[in-house]
């Protein structure tokens, strides 16, 4: 540690600049506070911030006291945070927009960055350290929220994890761009970092809007790195001005499946590279990462401190060999051992290994290739067929810049798969291309039932497809035949 004078955190929209010892005089503060309004230690403490430098803030702070601390979406309606707090039942609340938040009893506090940093922490505190529990709540695709109740040990295993991996030293700065309501940045780009006694810089959540002004902010601040979901970096290639001169070393991809065609054209045009990974939020987050001078196409890379074997997809019990595909089952330190938070709902085989509903293989040097959902997959002719596959041919093709694909389920019919594909600029090509492409670099079972063509596939933060709203957009233009 580089002492307590050293920035932590750098929140580039406000200017303002959190030192590690405002870090510790806000954990200090906050647990005078919980205390005193009666919060008892292993208690659940809500941050509903839309402010980035709140979000950090309470968050950190938080994780350095025993508590549970539970970030929330800031996008959340009344009614979505109303079943949230029914589900979590914090003993308190921090915001900065209690306009939104729904009739309750339960305490609540204004986020005030400027007041609960003042003061001054003992001088042997010169450390950052995670002692607290993190609560994420995940929505997905399905629209139906599962708590994740991450606890310090989970999180200090993951985060040594991406220490070692990445090279973090006290030298390191980072840079945090994706929501703090889920793991990736917050186990990525701020606490790993904080823990070597590193700088973060908070940047507004990424969006096209903002890219320019994040590149400017990346190059003045001189950061090593980030972390992003593969659309990110597929509209990072097409924004950023590469005459500009960067301090990025490398940076870091999750939260989806990274296409060959993305990362190539990133490290091509920006000469670093993009490190795969793998990970989702019951296993914290990293649940395989790319060594940095070993890079494999297509691969998510190697374990990161857990043991990742493949299944049968039936039965989720039967381990599968090497090079066959099946269910990816993970075990280990920073997997959570006790299910979802206050949910009986089973997702780990008579092993104990959690069932992750991916689809992949390991090959004999332990790589991790992940080629699809379980839940997204149709049958014909007694055949799976793992959607993903298609995404992955499609992009292969040089028109096109993305392709998602999603199955149709119903009962008593037969399966069918959508396929959702967005064209590059001035890019031409034909259903009956697509059926052809696919059918040669697949099988006439993969083709698609339905093809549409679409300015653009709706996300949600983390770079997943929003499923209902491809539905809807299925259903427009079905009403705009009739």
């Amino acid at each position: 540690m580089n002492g307590l004078n050293k920035n932590a955190l750098i929140d580039v929209s406000s200017g303002t600049a959190v030192t590690y010892q405002m870090l510790f005089n806000a954990a200090e503060g906050l647990a005078t506070m919980f205390a005193g309004l009666g919060v008892r230690k292993g208690g659940v403490v809500m941050v509903h911030c839309r402010e980035r430098l709140h979000q950090a803030l309470y968050v950190l702070a938080g994780l350095h006291l025993p508590y549970v601390i539970n970030p929330v979406n800031p996008e959340y309606t009344t009614e979505q945070l109303r079943r949230v707090i029914v589900h979590a039942e914090p003993a308190l609340i921090i915001t900065d927009m209690r306009e939104l938040l729904p009739t309750t009893n339960i305490n609540v506090i204004s986020a005030d960055a400027e007041r609960h940093c003042s003061g001054k922490v003992s001088p042997q505190v010169r450390r950052y350290e995670v002692n607290g529990s993190l609560l994420i709540y995940t929505s997905g695709t399905t629209g139906n929220p599962k708590g994740v109740l991450l606890s310090p040990g989970n999180i200090t295993k993951n985060t040594t994890e991406a220490i070692l991996a990445f090279g973090y030293n006290p030298q390191s700065v980072s840079a945090s761009l994706l929501p703090m309501f889920h793991t990736f940045t917050l186990i990525s780009d701020l606490i790993p970092v904080l823990r070597e006694g590193g700088t973060c810089i908070v940047c507004p959540t990424f969006s096209a809007a903002v890219c320019a002004g994040i590149q400017q902010e990346l190059i003045r601040y001189r950061v090593h790195t980030f972390s992003a979901v593969p659309v990110i970096f597929q509209a990072i290639t097409s924004l950023f001005d590469t005459s500009q001169t960067s301090s990025l070393r490398f940076v870091i991809s999750g939260g989806a499946p990274l296409g060959e065609n993305v990362r190539l054209a990133y490290s091509v045009r920006f000469g670093h590279p993009i490190i795969p990974c793998y990970g989702l939020g019951e296993v914290t987050c990293f649940a395989t990462i790319s060594p940095l001078d070993g890079i494999r196409a297509r691969s998510a890379g190697k374990p990161a401190g857990v043991t990742i074997c493949i299944v049968g997809a039936d039965n989720g019990n039967d381990y599968l060999p090497v090079g066959e595909t099946g269910e990816i089952v993970i075990k280990g330190a920073s997997v959570i051992s006790n299910g979802y938070f206050r949910d009986e709902r089973t997702c780990y085989n008579i092993h104990g290994d959690f069932l992750t509903g991916d689809i992949g293989h390991l090959d004999k040097d332990g790589y991790l290739f992940i080629t699809g959902r379980k839940k997204n997959m149709i049958i014909r002719g007694g055949t799976k067929i793992y959607l993903e596959d298609v995404d992955r041919c499609m992009e292969g093709s040089s028109g096109v810049r993305h392709c998602v694909s999603i199955s149709l389920v119903k009962s008593g019919e037969q399966d069918k798969s959508l396929c959702f594909i967005v064209l590059k600029d001035e890019a031409q090509l034909s259903r009956e291309e697509v059926r052809a492409r696919v059918q040669s670099v697949l099988s006439s079972l993969h083709i698609p039932d339905e093809i549409y063509f679409v300015d653009t596939i709706p996300m949600t933060k983390t770079g997943k497809p929003l499923i209902d709203q491809l539905l809807q957009l299925r259903e427009n233009e079905v009403a705009h035949k009739r």
